[in-house]
């Protein structure tokens, strides 16, 4: 392609020149013309550029961008809400999912009702109403002689798979009642009613059965610990306290007396040095 100079026809050649190099005369040169491909790549890249602009301002100006919906998108909405809510209330009512809870409720009570076997194991009594089941967590050793605890995982009571607590109350002084009452509300979440679950009495009584949970870890029956009342051992610590003040007492009478023999042999030494 050959460039002539449009006001002196001159040859120019093949490059375009701003400047005649004949005439002197200045020449625009004519830009080459952008296809309709680079056009549209180039109104992408700024409506980009646009749209990434506006949705900074509204993130600086801390509201989300509003994106409309129209009629079906609404619908669409409650139709799966309605279809998750179905599912859920259908899924509470399945007799299977009852029915396992009801067996991980029953496992659970029983292996509760073994904690509170090794505590007796261990102390020889039962936790009190009052104590609950949240002695099986306790920390402290000397709050029960022979406390060797904790007796449950993590140091937290759990609950029923309904989510509910368990019920304790400790044994009574009847002797007929032996072991403490343990008992999960069930599906219901009442007590007394039909529903509900004990444990296993033989639950109460394994863990003097089978004792390898201990590690050859003596009952204290067997390691001379002694169960007291209140008044046993009101009348121990009476018994004791009469024993120390004896001895102080034997202890003051001794000392006394050495010192008087003390002090007549000096009387007879000064006697004789006259």
């Amino acid at each position: 392609m050959q460039f002539r100079c449009p006001y002196c026809k001159a040859d120019i050649g093949p490059v375009a020149l701003a400047k005649c190099p004949k005439c002197g005369h200045v020449m625009a040169v004519a830009k080459k013309k952008s296809d309709a491909k680079e056009r549209k790549a180039k109104r992408k890249i700024i409506e980009s550029i646009r749209s990434d602009a506006e949705r900074k301002k509204l993130e600086i100006a801390g509201r989300a961008p509003v994106i409309p919906h129209g009629p079906k998108f609404y619908l669409v909405i409650v139709v799966l809400f309605s279809a998750l809510l179905f599912v859920a209330i259908n899924y509470s009512k399945n007799p299977k999912l009852e029915d396992g809870w009801r067996t991980g409720t029953i496992a659970d009570i029983n292996l509760l009702a073994e904690a509170l076997g090794r505590f007796h194991f261990h102390t020889g009594v039962y936790p009190t109403t009052e104590q609950g089941l949240e002695a099986l967590t306790w920390i402290e050793t000397g709050k029960i002689p022979g406390y060797n605890g904790p007796y449950l995982m993590n140091r937290r009571v759990p609950k029923d798979k309904w989510k509910n607590p368990y019920r304790y109350t400790g044994p009574g002084d009847d002797p007929t009642d032996p072991i403490p009452t343990l008992v999960s509300a069930g599906p219901d979440g009442k007590f007394d009613t039909d529903d509900d679950i004990y444990p296993l009495p033989d639950c109460f009584f394994r863990a003097g059965q089978d004792t390898s949970w201990t590690n050859e870890w003596v009952p204290y029956d067997k390691r001379g610990i002694t169960i007291l009342t209140k008044e046993q051992k009101a009348a121990v610590e009476a018994a004791e306290a009469r024993k120390k003040k004896r001895a102080a007492e034997e202890a003051a009478a001794a000392k006394a007396a050495a010192e008087a023999a003390g002090d007549k042999g000096t009387d007879v030494k000064t006697e004789e040095t006259k």
